[in-house]
Order: C-alpha cells, then sequence, then structure tokens
C-alpha cells in the first residue's frame, strides 16, 4: 500500500476567523493507482473534513454526514430525522428561493440528494468545477440558517408520506420494519424509520423539526468531503470559506447502550408472507461487535466460506439436493454495539417445504468449519486478492467518492476511510474461531419468507406484514445442534474451498499497441473483432464483450423458443457456477444474458487468467451434446414463471416503462403476459429442441480493451469460431428491431394498465414526445437540453409545489435512433389521467417562458451538459462499456462520439432550438401516454379522462398492446443496418 504524507502545515487566513493553526494532518492510506491528493483538517468548530484535490476531475463533489439518524427520532413523532432531512432543501436565510439550490445545479451539469439511516444523515451534491464555489455556498447555508419554512412543512410532509407508500410494495423495507418492530421495546432500535402522515402530523412539528436540528446538528458531529480540480491549499479555503459559521454545540457523540435483541428474543423463527413471489430462508447471527477488529476483518473470513460457490459449497450441496437455488452470506455492524453474520437462501418449492432439512445443512457445514478450524490458505488467499484490488482499484465518480468516504469517517480512523474495506492484516484463528462458536441456535433468528403463506398469526402495524413468530422448539434446537443430514441425491461433501487456481500472477503492463480509438483486427465470415490496448489507466486489467448474434426457424420471434433460450441460459450458467464463482473471487468476472439478438457474453478483471477463463465457458455453451435435467429445467421454469408473476408488484412507473418499450417496439421483444402464458404450457421436450437449435446459424462479434496483445485476442476469437462450429448468420439474417413512428396530430393516444395487485397503491403515468426530425443520433442532444431546462421546475410545480407524488421526473431518451422526451408521475394521491393532465398544464405554463429564453440562461444549460458530454472515463471498464455501445450500432460508428455530440451541441443556436421546442411539444404533436391504474384509482381515474375530453382533448384509447403497432409505419433499425 502506498502511504501519503501531507506535511504542508500553515497558517490559513479566514475571514470569519483569525489566523488558526492547522491541527496536525494525518496521513491518509491510498492505492498505489490513485493520483489525488488528501489532506485531512479539523476546523476551529470541530468539523472534521477531508479534501480531495483531482487536478483530472471534470466535476467537483462534496458531502456532509450528520452524526444523526432515526434512531433519535423521539418514540410520539417517528420518521422526524428524515423529515428534516427533506426540509433542509426548500431555503435558507441566505437563499429563500425553496428552488434555489436545486436550480443553480441543473444549470451547472449538478445532481443533489440525501439519505437518512440510523445513526447518520448523509447530503451530497455534484457540479461542474467552476460552479463549485457555489453550490458549496449554497449547500453549507443548509447547516448554519434553514428557514423551515412553515408554508413547506405540510406540503414537504405529505412528499416524506409519499415515500413511505412508495416503499409499501418493497419485501425489503417490509423485512426490515418486522426486525425493528421486534427489537426490544425500549431500544432505540425499535423505530420506524421513514415516518409518514400518521407520525407527523401533528400540532408544533415545525418547532420539533427545529428543536431536533439545534440540539443534534452540530459542527463536532459532522464530517466534510470536498473533491475539486484546484490544488489543495484553494480546496482547504473553501472548506474554512463556507462551513467554518457551522455552530458547535459541543455535542457528545452519540453512544447506545441497550441490546436491542437478546435471549428475549432470539432463538426465534419468523415465518413472513411475501408481496413477490420468490421463497428465501435467512438466519441471522447475533455475535459480539467485530467493529474494532476491522483491520483483520474476522467476519468476512467467515461470510466468504458460508457465501462460498465453488466446489464443497454449501450452495453447491443445496442445488444438488433440489433445495436452492441462490446463497448469500454476509456481515454488518450495528450501533458500536453487536454484529451480525447472515446466511440468505432462494428455495425452491421442495427446498420451502423442507425448510428445517436446509437448516440442518447449515448447521452441519457450521459443524464441518468448527472441526477442520480456521485454515491459513484461505485468510493469505482473500488477503493477496484485496491487496491487488485496492492497489489497482479504479477511481470512483466524484459524488459516489464523497458520499462513501463521508460515512466511512464517522466510524473508521481516519488514515483508513479508504482502504478499510480491503484490510485483512493479520491472521486471528483463535478470535475467528471464537466467533465461529458463537454461532450457536441461542442467539439466531431464522425467517422463512413466501407469498404462499396463509392464516399467520400477527399483523407488523406499518407495512401490514403478516407473519408468525415463534421460539425455536426442542426438537428442532436438538436437530441444528447435532446434525446428521444424509444427501439424497447429491454427490458432493461438505467441505472447505479448494485453492484457487484463478488467482493472477502475472502483472506485467503490456506496450506498443496504442490507438487512440479500437481497430478491427480480424474479420471473417464468422466473425468481427474490435480491440484497443489500454494506453490510459495503465492497470492489468481487460474487458471482453462478445455478442453471439443467432437465428433460426423460431428464435427469437416466437415466445416458447425465447422462454427455452432463457432457460438454457441459466441451466449453462448453473452448471459453470462453481468455475464462474472461483474466478470471480480471483477479480475475474463473466456475465451470461440472453436477448432478442442472441447470447452477450462480458468478461473483465485481471487479464492475467482472463483467456483460460472464457475458454473454458467457451467449450461449455459451444457443446452441442448438453445433458440437461428434467428436475433442474422444472425448478428454473418454475423461478422464470414467479418472475413474471410478480410483474405488476413492482413500481407502477418501472412497469409503465416496460410497457412503452413493449409498445413502442417491433421485433424480438415480448409482453410479458405472452411470456407467462407460454411458459406454463412449455413442455421439457419442447425445450430441448428449442435449445438444440437455439445457436444454429451464427455469428460473433468481439470487442476487447485492456493489458492485452492483439495477436492474443485474434487468437481467441479464431480459437472460439473453430470450436463453435455452426452455419454461418448473413448479415441480412440479424434479428432487427423497429420503433414504431408516432401519428402526428391532435389525437393523443394512449394505453391504459390496470393492476389488479390490491396492495399497490400507487399509480403512475408517462407521457412521451417523439422526435418529428429526420431520424439521426445528434437530435438526442436537442433533447437533452430540453430535457435540462425542464427538470427543476417540472419536478418543483409537481412534486414540491403540487404534492403529486415522490417520483416525478423529466428525461430524454434515445433508441436505436429515434430520440423522444418523457414526463413521468407516480403517485399515491392522484389518478394517472389527472396526472397527465397536469403534465400538459405544466407545458402550457412553460411554453411563454421558454419560447422567450434568455441567450445568456440558454448557455448556461449548454455549457452544462457540455461538461458532461466531455467526461472523461475513469476506467477501461468504462471507456470499455461505451465503445462497444458504439460497436452495436454498425453502420453508425463514431468512437470519438463525445467530440461529436459537442460539436452539435455548440451549434445550436438559441432560435433553432425554440422552434424544435415548438414544434415538439406543441404543434401537433406525435404522443403517447403509458397510464398504470392502481385499483384505488380506477373510479378517480374513469372521472379524469372524461374531464379531459370534455376540456376538448381528443383521447384515443389503445385496446391491447399491440393496438398501437396497427396500420403504422416504422424506422428503420437506424443502427443495424448490418456491415
Amino acid at each position: 500500500m502506498n502511504l501519503i504524507y501531507n506535511n504542508n502545515l500553515k497558517l490559513i487566513k479566514n475571514p470569519s476567523f483569525k489566523q488558526t493553526k492547522m491541527k496536525s494532518l494525518t496521513k491518509i492510506i491510498q492505492s498505489k493507482n490513485d493520483p489525488r491528493i488528501y489532506r485531512h483538517i479539523s476546523l476551529p468548530n470541530q468539523l472534521s473534513c477531508l479534501l480531495i484535490s483531482d487536478k483530472e476531475t471534470d466535476r467537483s463533489a462534496a458531502s456532509i454526514s450528520v452524526g444523526v439518524g432515526s434512531l433519535e427520532d423521539p418514540r410520539s413523532t417517528q420518521g422526524l430525522a428524515h423529515f428534516l432531512e427533506h426540509m433542509l432543501f426548500l431555503g435558507t436565510e441566505k437563499y429563500p428561493n425553496q428552488s434555489e439550490y436545486k436550480a443553480y445545479l441543473m444549470k451547472n451539469s449538478g445532481s443533489l440528494n440525501a439519505y437518512t439511516a440510523s445513526n447518520e444523515t448523509v447530503y451530497y451534491f455534484s457540479c461542474s468545477n467552476q460552479a463549485f464555489s457555489g453550490a458549496l455556498d449554497r449547500f453549507s447555508q443548509f447547516f448554519i440558517k434553514p428557514l423551515f419554512n412553515e408554508e413547506c412543512t405540510e406540503r414537504e410532509m405529505q412528499a416524506v408520506h409519499s415515500e413511505h407508500q412508495k416503499n409499501l410494495m418493497s419485501d425489503s423495507w417490509r423485512i426490515m420494519q418486522l426486525v425493528r418492530s421486534s427489537a426490544l421495546k425500549n431500544t432505540s432500535y425499535n423505530r420506524f424509520s421513514t415516518g409518514d402522515l400518521n407520525t407527523l402530523k401533528k400540532e408544533g412539528i415545525r418547532e420539533e423539526l427545529i428543536q431536533f436540528y439545534q440540539k443534534y446538528y452540530s459542527s463536532n458531529l459532522m464530517k466534510l468531503v470536498l473533491y475539486g480540480n484546484q490544488n489543495i491549499d484553494e480546496i482547504e479555503k473553501l472548506a474554512y470559506e463556507y462551513f467554518c459559521p457551522i455552530s458547535d454545540f459541543k455535542k457528545e457523540p452519540l453512544k447506545y447502550k441497550d441490546m436491542p435483541f437478546t435471549s428475549e428474543n432470539l432463538s426465534k423463527i419468523y415465518f413472513i408472507k411475501t408481496i413477490t413471489n420468490v421463497d428465501k430462508l435467512e438466519i441471522v447471527w447475533y455475535l459480539e461487535n467485530l467493529q474494532p477488529h476491522f483491520a483483520s476483518n474476522p467476519g468476512s473470513y467467515l461470510s466468504f466460506i458460508l457465501g462460498h460457490e465453488g466446489k464443497n459449497s454449501l450452495l453447491s450441496y443445496l442445488i444438488d439436493e433440489g433445495l436452492a437455488m441462490e446463497l448469500s452470506s454476509g456481515t454488518g455492524n450495528e450501533l458500536d454495539l453487536f454484529s451480525t453474520i447472515e446466511v440468505t437462501i432462494k428455495l425452491t418449492k421442495k427446498g420451502l417445504e423442507n425448510y428445517k432439512e436446509v437448516c440442518e445443512i447449515v448447521f452441519k457445514f457450521l459443524k464441518m468449519l468448527k472441526e477442520k478450524g480456521v485454515q491459513k490458505y484461505i485468510f493469505e488467499e482473500k488477503q493477496y486478492i484485496n491487496q491487488l484490488k485496492f492497489d489497482f482499484k479504479e477511481k470512483e465518480k466524484p459524488e459516489g467518492c464523497v458520499i462513501q468516504i463521508a460515512s466511512n469517517m464517522q466510524i473508521y480512523p481516519i488514515e483508513h476511510v479508504l482502504d478499510h474495506g480491503y484490510l485483512l492484516k493479520e491472521f486471528q484463528p483463535d478470535f475467528v474461531q471464537k466467533i465461529l462458536d458463537q454461532m450457536t441456535t441461542e442467539n439466531m433468528r431464522i425467517s422463512v419468507m413466501s407469498e404462499s403463506f396463509e392464516n399467520l398469526e400477527s399483523i407488523e402495524p406499518i407495512y401490514n406484514t403478516a407473519y408468525t413468530e415463534k421460539k425455536l422448539d426442542s426438537d428442532m434446537i436438538k436437530r441444528f445442534q447435532n446434525p446428521i443430514h444424509s444427501p439424497k441425491l447429491t454427490k458432493k461433501a461438505l467441505d472447505l474451498p479448494i485453492p484457487n487456481n484463478f488467482l493472477p500472477k502475472n502483472l506485467e503492463q503490456l506496450q506498443g499497441e496504442s490507438e487512440e480509438i479500437p481497430k478491427q483486427i480480424f474479420e471473417s465470415t464468422q466473425s468481427l473483432v474490435y480491440f484497443k490496448q489500454d494506453s490510459k489507466f495503465l492497470t492489468p486489467k481487460a474487458n471482453i464483450y462478445l455478442r453471439i448474434y443467432s437465428r433460426n426457424e423460431k428464435f427469437p420471434f416466437d415466445v416458447k423458443a425465447f422462454i427455452s433460450a432463457q432457460i438454457w441460459n441459466e441451466m449453462i450458467y448453473n452448471e459453470l457456477r462453481e468455475s464462474i464463482y472461483i474466478a470471480k473471487m480471483a477479480n475475474l468476472n463473466a456475465s451470461l444474458a440472453i436477448n432478442g439478438w442472441g447470447l452477450d457474453l462480458h468478461f473483465t478483471g485481471f487479464n492475467d487468467g482472463l483467456f483460460r477463463f472464457i475458454e473454458e465457458i467457451s467449450t461449455k455453451i459451444s457443446d452441442t451434446q448438453q445433458n440437461f435435467e428434467k428436475d433442474k429445467f422444472n425448478i428454473i421454469l418454475n423461478d422464470l414463471l414467479q418472475g413474471y408473476s410478480d410483474f405488476e408488484k413492482g413500481q407502477p412507473l418501472g412497469i409503465a416503462n416496460y410497457l412503452s418499450k413493449v409498445i413502442t417496439e417491433t421485433g424480438p421483444v415480448h409482453y410479458i403476459n405472452d411470456l407467462y402464458e407460454n411458459a406454463k404450457i412449455l413442455t421439457f421436450e419442447e425445450f430441448l429442441k428449442n435449445s438444440s437449435e437455439l445457436f444454429r446459424s451464427v455469428k460473433f462479434e468481439w470487442f476487447a480493451i485492456g493489458n492485452l496483445a492483439s495477436y492474443d485476442v485474434r487468437n481467441m476469437a479464431m480459437t472460439f469460431e473453430k470450436n463453435f462450429r455452426r452455419e454461418v448468420l448473413s448479415n441480412d439474417k440479424i434479428p432487427k428491431l423497429q420503433k414504431v413512428e408516432f401519428d402526428q396530430g391532435n389525437v393523443v393516444p394512449f394505453y391504459e394498465f390496470h393492476l389488479s395487485e390490491q396492495k399497490q397503491k400507487n399509480s403512475a403515468a408517462v407521457v412521451i414526445f417523439q422526435d418529428k426530425k429526420v431520424p439521426k443520433p445528434a437530435n438526442f442532444i436537442y433533447f437533452w437540453l430540453l430535457s435540462d431546462i425542464l427538470k427543476e421546475p417540472f419536478f418543483t410545480q409537481l412534486r414540491t409545489d403540487e404534492q403529486l407524488g415522490y417520483m416525478v421526473s423529466v428525461n430524454p431518451a434515445e433508441n436505436r435512433g429515434i430520440s423522444s422526451i418523457q414526463f413521468m408521475v407516480q403517485s399515491e394521491r392522484k389518478d394517472p389521467h389527472y396526472l397527465a393532465s397536469r403534465i400538459y398544464s405544466f407545458l402550457n405554463n412553460f411554453k411563454e417562458k421558454i419560447m422567450k429564453l434568455d441567450g445568456k440562461e440558454f448557455e448556461k444549460f449548454q455549457s452544462s451538459i457540455l461538461v458532461k458530454i466531455l467526461q472523461k472515463e475513469l476506467s477501461i471498464f468504462e471507456e470499455g462499456g461505451k465503445c462497444w455501445a458504439e460497436i452495436l450500432k454498425h453502420a453508425a460508428h463514431d468512437f470519438r462520439r463525445r467530440d461529436t455530440d459537442a460539436n452539435v451541441l455548440k451549434g445550436i443556436k438559441l432560435e433553432e432550438f425554440v422552434e424544435f421546442v415548438k414544434e415538439t411539444l406543441y404543434n401537433e404533436t406525435k404522443t403517447l401516454e403509458i397510464l398504470v391504474v392502481c385499483q384505488k384509482h380506477k373510479e378517480e381515474n374513469e372521472k379524469s379522462r372524461e374531464e379531459r375530453q370534455k376540456a376538448g382533448v381528443v383521447l384515443k384509447r389503445l385496446e391491447s398492446i399491440d393496438d398501437f403497432k396497427k396500420n403504422k409505419s416504422f424506422y428503420e433499425d437506424f443502427y443495424h443496418k448490418g456491415k
């Protein structure tokens, strides 16, 4: 590890303070691949600051973590800390306009957000470098003199309520609340963290907010991170200038003494009814506090072995027994009081019925670990790969960097805020064994989760989750303490992981093939290969993409053939899972995904061993004599059916976006109902026939970038083609995607999707305006510019002022060369037709302003987007993703798209843009509405539709998912014209 010492102590001049000698600066341990300069200081008000100077960054960022969260909510006003987080965005004494902060950032390539956790509240933003000082001025005022406007209080309370309503259909939120509700009643952990109108709407709420703020928002409980392109001294001056005025109430850091989980509420099993149709088992052990041992991280050793998926693993055993499909394990530290180790298992139906057997197998695995003891080779493998990962760590985006570090500063010594997650300093077998011995039935809880559960005994009051709580009976305890499970199907053993043969050894940096853009290095009748050697990031890593285009009489257009391909993909992945997992532990990653063109494969990680890894996977997928098992087919098919049946249980806005894709595209795009109905009747014999034909005719397209040599990449592609012997798929047979061309005129087509799920209380509206110009990639820049101009006022009007819902946004979209702008609202309060009417109302009210847009203001938005366009990639993985996207456009390759888009943006004149807006949004538009209606809004929606029609809106209802495509013209697949 590379230690960076910052020793330039000096006196700082500050307008608010006399010259103050800096406290001793602390050395920050950073990756040897990290060129940034770090400095830690403590301001005179005891605000701890980490300053980061990155001369190469395109954007600046800042974050403050306040050391108080929802655990300090008064019992009578739960959600107060979260409500306060919302209120700080709505005006300060220096900047009283509630939209000032957001509007400033939107004009300066900015983003902003915040979140409230159990014991901290984190605020953050990013912006263009030149706007950093102005953004810090506005941001710092949150913590100096916020207004807590009376008129905003009621409205923002509704926003908090809407946010909670959004979470009601989320199993993760529901189960988290059940854990909190089952904590001992007198402890801080027993809280409802987000709050809603039931907990917040009360007399004197504003005064209570102010009291909470004054009690806890003390500078000495805050951690600040500033990230900019200025030199470190200039960033330090910004810290002094803007953050010294924050008051120091000399508040003691919050400490928690009462254990929320003891013998009173452990050694229990919970049966929980879920929203989604996924069956899970979770075992959590509550252990002594491991946080002080973070440098050796003993919990990670145990969670690593429990969550292992290679040979001898717990998961492999469970899969072969037909009991499970997935397994994960992790550790957590809570309140500086206790730690947890958990195992979460995705069960098959057989596993759900035999959950006790699954638990017994877990304890049998634990028994083996206890008997064989802690192994040094496992620790050393993890230590080695962690060191390599840290040494060659990619640079994060500025906003992600500051958020993580600000939070870390609340927990770790300042020198370890960057490397804490990679540390494995000392092998401590006795201590790890001690923790392992604590993993007993006395200090654990088991949760069995399924949608199928009925007649449960209790209801959790916040999320209305049905559950039954029971003490572990003596038979279960005896069974788990003395596990004697005998395998019925598997021949695999439960044992320690085998040594990892994928660990990278050769970290040499290759030279000599420096190219600015990817070049074609090989072409045959069946393969096309592009390559770019890394000359920018200089790490021993690589990024390799492969698309196998495939087509036969059925795939990809026949629904059953498409489902069969998805099942084939899962079957192959499961057979490769042990190898893929071992490689993953050596930082070699692989993904396989079926889509409408065929199969996409993506390989990333250290380049040493990567070709061997690809060869192992390619040998398996090219095998024409696959021996698939019917039992595993049935398990995967059932999992697919569960996923399809959960479609309506997602966020309505997500459903609307999916529907817009299906409605507006033609080609290998399948509707969820068609997938579900055909999956129900798919037989094993049909699957075998379809999968045997899947790759009858194929074409390969490759792109490799990183620490590789072109001749190795060429040989890899040639070997792959030689081993994968199939018919050649000609370019004109490659599946094509086409976009529906919307009708132009004053008729507004709409599609209503009525949710049958009674528990969903939210509806959504998406209004799409399609490009009226001749399709070309440059048109997207116009929509991007329009979106950035409308984003803040649209949010302010519909979310802040009208309080229609928590999720309100406007975004540009581009799909296969066709551009559009999409206005989206999800609401618990109002029906979709009403939401759509408010979108048009906003546009009508904003028309005059945009038609009279000031030239200087227009230039600010142009400059803001220019910063985003010109952002440099931070890793070969980011660069590779952009290059691969261009390669897949085929006829439209533009590896200098950043420059192309920048020139388009610079060339847009105000008058030309205003004319574009007039044509796109106001004059005989090309429009489509997707409306998702929950049961609660059904009647209101009918009334709102009638009111819109009475007001003169000419609506045309689409009767089916395919109705929009009838008698329509289609844009050619703009990009995919073949090469």
